[in-house]
């Protein structure tokens, strides 16, 4: 019976980047935008508390947009 084909973690990772490459069009910038628009969410989502504290305007206006999302969803 054949074995298979054994191959690293490195190699695999990327047989699968270049894969996605063809099928869906992704280059090396497309990843290195979708890295960076990741990690802009995250440091925003840790640094969101402070800003509240810090500016009480943004906490009010953060408020207004929940009661409108809230608003939309009892309706």
């Amino acid at each position: 019976m054949p074995q298979g084909i054994r191959m690293n973690e490195a190699d695999a990772a990327m047989l699968n980047t270049a894969g996605a490459t063809v099928i869906y069009g992704i280059t090396l910038s497309d990843w290195v935008l979708i890295g960076w628009l990741v990690y802009i969410a995250v440091i925003t989502a840790i640094k969101l508390p402070d800003l509240v504290a810090k500016y009480p305007i943004l906490g009010r206006l953060l408020g207004r947009v929940r009661s409108l999302f809230r608003r939309g969803r009892d309706a």
